[in-house]
């Protein structure tokens, strides 16, 4: 197998032991049950990347011929050029992200600096002003009060641009251990829920859901920012909280992999809801309508979601409400 590596030929042997490259390790199957090998080189870009290998074992029928065939070989020649077109595609896809998170970190310098010089500005003028209050022989407390409350409405908003600029830089960093869904959802509702609100908090939380790999801090921020994004948006009404199973036709339709389990969060508001055309441009870094913010809220969740290799969406309809749908999936029990 190493050979076919290094060589990037195919190989189909009889009796593959008495080659003299055979090294017999790391074997599917003991070395005197093998009849036959065949490796096909997997090829990416002109070089030999790898290899799969298939053995057949000696049959106990001395009459049935178990050769492998000029068929088997082509056969694993067409499967290997699949393998190195997924794993090209995978390239891609990981390049295309790096260099759309390095735009978007550029253009979000560009705004934090833009942001902050603003406010420092600001700061300046206070402190100017300030120097002038003092050089009056008499001092006014009320200028004073004033002053000290700008500069410190000014410092708390460079503390937020710089918190948002880290939590987005951050955002794909994860450490997972194995977490119980309903408790960190309604953790995470509970810290920004307000105390006293006309919007009514409801839950539909499944029982006996399975357990996901989660970085508990980073996902309750995702769940927090769109229950806070939900709010902003309405006052009367209820805000729904739900987890579930996800079935197979929604992690197909969020083009994810169905072979593996999901558990998914939805949290559905009675606002003005999602336009379609917005549907995809939200999750987008710096978009926002609102005034406040630099508008990286749920590109952050975005980040966050593709962090632990779930998803993120919105599918309510326009005048019902928005409805965000998270997929995280299962952790594997042993």
């Amino acid at each position: 197998t190493g050979w076919v590596c290094q060589s990037g030929q195919a190989m189909r042997l009889d009796n593959p032991q008495s080659d003299k490259r055979w090294r017999g390790r790391y074997l599917e199957l003991l070395s005197d049950q093998i009849a036959g090998f065949l490796a096909v080189p997997i090829i990416s870009r002109g070089k030999s990347v790898g290899a799969i290998r298939v053995l057949r074992r000696i049959s106990d029928n001395p009459y049935l011929n178990n050769r492998f065939t000029d068929d088997d070989q082509r056969l694993l020649q067409t499967i290997a050029e699949q393998v190195s077109s997924g794993l090209e595609n995978i390239r891609s896809m990981q390049k295309a992200i790096r260099v759309e998170r390095m735009v978007a970190w550029g253009e979000l310098s560009a705004r934090s600096s833009h942001m902050i010089g603003n406010r420092v500005f600001a700061i300046k003028g206070d402190v100017n002003e300030l120097g002038h209050i003092l050089a009056e022989p008499k001092l006014n407390v009320r200028d004073l009060e004033l002053i000290h409350h700008s500069l410190g409405t000014n410092v708390t908003r460079i503390e937020e641009i710089l918190q948002d600029f880290r939590d987005f830089v951050m955002a794909t960093e994860v450490n997972v251990v194995e977490t119980e869904v309903n408790q960190l959802v309604q953790e995470a509702v509970e810290e920004v829920f307000p105390r006293r609100s006309s919007v009514i908090l409801e839950y539909a939380l499944e029982e006996n859901l399975p357990s996901i790999l989660a970085d508990a801090r980073k996902l309750r921020r995702a769940v927090s920012e769109i229950v806070e994004n939900s709010l902003g948006f309405f006052n009367e009404g209820k805000l729904r909280i739900m987890t579930f199973r996800a079935e197979k036709k929604l992690v197909r339709k969020a083009k994810l992999s169905s072979a593996k389990d999901f558990v998914g969060i939805q949290i559905q508001d009675q606002g003005p809801g999602v336009p379609s055309e917005q549907k995809t441009v939200i999750f987008q870094p710096f978009y926002t309508s609102r005034v406040k913010g630099m508008g990286l809220g749920l590109s952050i969740v975005k980040g966050i979601l593709d962090a632990h290799g779930g998803t993120v969406f919105e599918c309510g309809k326009v005048g019902s409400g928005a409805k965000f749908v998270m997929l995280l999936p299962a952790a594997k029990r042993p």
